[in-house]
């Protein structure tokens, strides 16, 4: 028979826990929508950039300087005069049809309403989310500021963008 051996070790709690509180006044951002980054056109508003270069200039800025912006800063509720809920409604309205073509399964009715936040700093390149409780979900890349009427950042002619990163990808991977 063998001896027993007593465990003189207090055990440690070694099990943290991730899950984000609604109270916690941290920002999350969710990239859970993998449309925010494809682009589309309504009207006079499209995230088409220019070329590859615009897109990857943008995107980078937006995963480098903008998202750890207002990781560092939200507790500053309407951190500055670029990351604010979005609440006229003409603009609101222009997002929301943008919105339906990139996730149409995101709003079940046209009743069911969203709370949009634009994020931003001094470049025209603004991302478009979807706030709930503490977690910004990424819908869209306004690319150009084209949400909002501007003088100085909208009077490029694009129209004439078409370059989209997701379609450039997936015609790559049928190769």
């Amino acid at each position: 028979m063998s001896k027993k051996i007593n465990n003189n070790k207090t055990p440690r709690n070694k099990v943290k826990n991730n899950n984000v509180s609604k109270d916690n006044d941290d920002i999350v951002i969710s990239l859970r929508y993998e449309n925010w980054v494809k682009e589309e056109r309504v009207n006079s508003l499209t995230t088409y950039t220019k070329d590859e270069n615009q897109f990857l200039k943008n995107i980078i800025y937006i995963l480098n300087t903008l998202f750890p912006y207002v990781y560092k800063n939200w507790k500053n509720k309407g951190i500055n005069d670029h990351c604010h809920p979005i609440k006229q409604n003409n603009v609101f309205s222009k997002y929301i049809k943008l919105i339906k073509k990139l996730h149409p399964n995101l709003l079940k009715n046209d009743n069911e309403e969203l709370e949009l936040y634009q994020l931003g700093l001094g470049r025209s390149v603004r991302v478009i989310c979807s706030k709930i409780d503490n977690i910004l979900f990424p819908l869209l890349i306004d690319h150009h500021h084209l949400g909002y009427e501007s003088q100085s950042y909208n009077d490029k002619d694009t129209k004439k963008y078409d370059y989209c990163p997701l379609r450039k990808y997936n015609k790559n991977q049928d190769n």
